[in-house]
């Protein structure tokens, strides 16, 4: 395939995904079944170009293809908002593990923070150097000069950068907001006009994707690590934290575990003191997965046995400190009931647990970094996909609809943030004859927005779990929620 041939075939290649993804995602109203379809489109496209242009990528990289296409079904197939966020994060991790494969990255990272440097600033800056392939479009003889590359290049920074500076200062300025909302009133253009130009803007971003793809590649160069000799340091760093997280678990052992007693001398409740600072409690462990990284990036992958001890005892130490979370986490359950966040608080320990054990046996066995990295991001995405395939909003109202049917209890019911998973199970509660006095449903008719239950008239954000709940029915508890429901309801 000639060059001229490649350069067309990129080209024509970024600027139907730029018009397709413009058309389903950027155009429509939320996120449904659109994202996969622009998914596999990018996928095929991308495999197509690959053999084309003889730019294979390595098999590897169809695990975060996979990955990539799973999150964005999910978009289709459930309501939550907390799972369709964590959804979100996995699809835009995914896809840009996919893009470093296919751009020919090593993708050998020996900490998380050189992924996300280089995925998310180092290859989009790269890309921008690509837009120059519009200037190979035309024929030999009446190319533009050569001077305009360059245009093309600052052009491809430059609108990025406005972009981030103007929301900025808006954002610190409110006069300053309300001269730049003025500039845009007006200058109102037609629909078609800034239909026209936000196509543009995501074709050219395609197409500067692809040219870095499979136009001019880049030899990427290994990461460079610093001399592998911080052993002191690290051991003095470990001493430190162990000695600090000793005396904290000291501390709150007797407290957490001595039940109300403990409490007599203190300004402190019991349920008090065990909601608070669980949050908190997940954070630390989140940051000593990142001194294990960060330690072991500085004195190499091979530990002295001081290290490997020093390890293990805060890798003990961090494991109590997970366990004092999932205690108070309990216990604040136990007294206000289910919601998503919490079981959203549940799977994150459970996360940040496996982990915690996958840095210890990496170190303990001298396993090389980036290895952790990989499985690292794979191990996530198997977690983020369980959460979300788990339907959360739904398992919270089961789990609650429990509770009130065998203990009696009766929690609050949070409709607002039910979203349509939720449905059947409060249809059933209904059905079900469960008295739940008004004060107990925390929203009112008129704050449900459409979107959060019901299927919008767009095809492009159809979603399974809204689709068999009909607009114009009375919703469980609430009443009529809709127009349409509201009109039928006055016809009678």
């Amino acid at each position: 395939m000639s060059e001229r041939s490649s350069v067309l075939a990129i080209v024509a290649t970024g600027v139907l995904l730029g018009v397709l993804f413009y058309a389903l995602i950027v155009d429509a109203d939320g996120l449904g079944i659109n994202l996969v379809l622009v998914q596999m489109v990018f996928v095929v496209a991308v495999t197509v170009l690959a053999r084309r242009t003889g730019h294979a990528f390595r098999r590897v990289a169809w695990v975060a293809a996979a990955f990539s296409l799973m999150f964005a079904a999910t978009f289709a197939l459930y309501a939550s908002p907390l799972g369709h966020a964590v959804a979100g994060v996995g699809f835009l991790v995914s896809q840009a593990v996919f893009v470093l494969y296919v751009i020919g990255h090593h993708a050998d990272f020996h900490h998380p923070l050189q992924f996300l440097y280089s995925a998310f600033l180092v290859i989009p800056i790269r890309a921008m150097t690509r837009v120059s392939i519009f200037c190979h479009v035309l024929p030999q003889g009446s190319r533009l000069p050569s001077s305009a590359s360059p245009i093309f290049i600052g052009l491809g920074i430059l609108i990025p950068l406005l972009i981030v500076f103007e929301a900025l200062f808006a954002s610190a300025d409110p006069l300053f907001e309300q001269y730049i909302s003025g500039m845009f009133d007006v200058i109102s253009l037609p629909s078609w006009i800034s239909h026209m130009f936000g196509t543009a803007f995501w074709s050219v971003a395609f197409v500067a994707v692809l040219g870095l793809s499979f136009w001019r590649r880049v030899a990427f160069k290994p990461h460079m690590r610093p001399d592998q000799s911080g052993h002191t340091e690290s051991v003095v760093v470990l001493g430190g934290v162990i000695i600090l997280f000793a005396t904290f678990l000291i501390v709150q052992a007797s407290y957490l575990f001595g039940g109300e007693a403990a409490f007599q001398a203190t300004d402190y409740t019991f349920s008090e003191y065990a909601r608070r600072g669980f949050d908190e409690l997940v954070a630390v462990a989140t940051i000593v997965i990142l001194l294990f990284l960060s330690l072991r990036f500085f004195h190499g992958d091979r530990a002295t046995h001081v290290l490997r001890a020093l390890h293990g005892v805060l890798f003990g130490e961090t494991l109590l400190v997970l366990i004092s979370a999932i205690v108070r986490m309990n216990l604040y359950v136990d007294a206000y009931g289910y919601t998503t966040a919490r079981l959203f608080t549940y799977w994150f320990l459970a996360v940040v647990a496996a982990l915690l054990a996958l840095a210890f046996i990496h170190l303990i066995r001298d396993i090389a970094q980036p290895r952790f990295v990989r499985q690292g991001l794979v191990l996530v995405g198997v977690f983020a996909l369980t959460f979300v395939l788990s339907a959360p909003d739904a398992m919270s109202f089961r789990l609650n609809t429990d509770r009130i049917l065998t203990q009696g209890s009766v929690n609050q019911i949070d409709v607002y943030n039910a979203s349509a998973e939720a449905y059947d199970m409060l249809v059933r509660l209904e059905q079900d004859g469960v008295a739940i006095e008004d004060g107990d449903v925390n929203a009112s008719p008129f704050d449900l927005p459409f979107g959060s239950y019901y299927q919008r008239g767009d095809w492009r954000t159809w979603n399974w779990a809204k689709s068999h709940i009909d607009p114009a029915q009375p919703f469980p508890w609430l009443g009529c929620v809709t127009e349409a429901c509201l009109k039928i309801q006055s016809d009678q």
